[in-house]
């Protein structure tokens, strides 16, 4: 429930307000004098104050400007409960902080609804208050995210862009080993055709003009001309495919 403080430094006015408002539901603290509320309105952390105007020592308009200065209570609403009905008067307890008047003699129902008010609108500037610091906190946050998710980003820009360099460097090192090799199977190829051509053309001379023993030779270096392109021919092709490759 919202806690009341109600000063005035008449006790039979405490205990009329203080027990209407008890009877509503309020938490009640009571202070007999201005200078006895600045002390203790810090401890009590009242929803409102009923302030009087005319008390002995500080009036009730020093009273709230005083409270008023107090850093944490700037906000805390002061309503006035008193006789002074002059226009100046009410002028300058508005000038001094008060929020609104209650005048004497009071009627219940209209003090009840004052009060019911003031503390309804303490309470939704309080939220309002606390709405806005969680706002800016989660904005905080989410801005630390975004900066910590624009680092992630950067980074992995960073990787990704090192490891395409890795890559095609491996894959320019891979196309030039892959030249080599072609060159040496053409180098290889080119240097063979010219004594296979030698022999291919010793095989159109007439065997029946040869001696058995240079017959056998004639047919071993036929049998060894034929593996020896059949081997050329089968490893031209193998890399002509893989020349296609991507």
């Amino acid at each position: 429930s919202a806690r009341i403080l109600v000063v005035d430094d008449n006790n039979k006015n405490l205990q009329l307000v203080g027990s209407l408002l008890s009877q509503h539901g309020y938490d009640v603290a009571f202070s007999l004098s201005g200078a006895g509320a600045i002390d203790t309105v810090a401890d009590i952390d009242p929803d409102l104050i009923l302030l009087d105007i005319m008390m002995p020592g500080m009036d009730g308009y020093q009273v709230c400007k005083s409270i008023k200065q107090i850093k944490g209570l700037e906000d805390l609403p002061i309503v006035f409960l008193t006789a002074k009905t002059r226009i100046k008067d009410l002028v300058t307890g508005f000038e001094k902080g008060a929020v609104d008047y209650v005048f004497k003699p009071f009627n219940s129902k209209e003090l009840l609804a004052r009060v019911k008010t003031h503390v309804e609108l303490k309470k939704a500037r309080e939220k309002i208050k606390n709405n806005a610091k969680e706002i800016s906190r989660l904005n905080t946050t989410l801005g630390q995210k975004n900066v910590d998710l624009a680092n992630i980003n950067k980074t992995m820009d960073s990787i990704i862009k090192e490891k395409t360099r890795q890559l095609q460097n491996a894959n320019h090192t891979l196309q030039k080993l892959n030249d080599e090799k072609m060159d040496f199977i053409r180098f290889i190829t080119h240097e063979l055709n010219t004594p296979l051509n030698a022999i291919a053309a010793a095989q159109t001379i007439d065997k029946n003009q040869l001696s058995n023993d240079n017959k056998e030779i004639l047919d071993l270096v036929d049998n060894g001309f034929t593996r020896i392109n059949r081997f050329l021919k089968a490893v031209i092709e193998y890399f002509d495919f893989a020349g296609d490759l991507p």
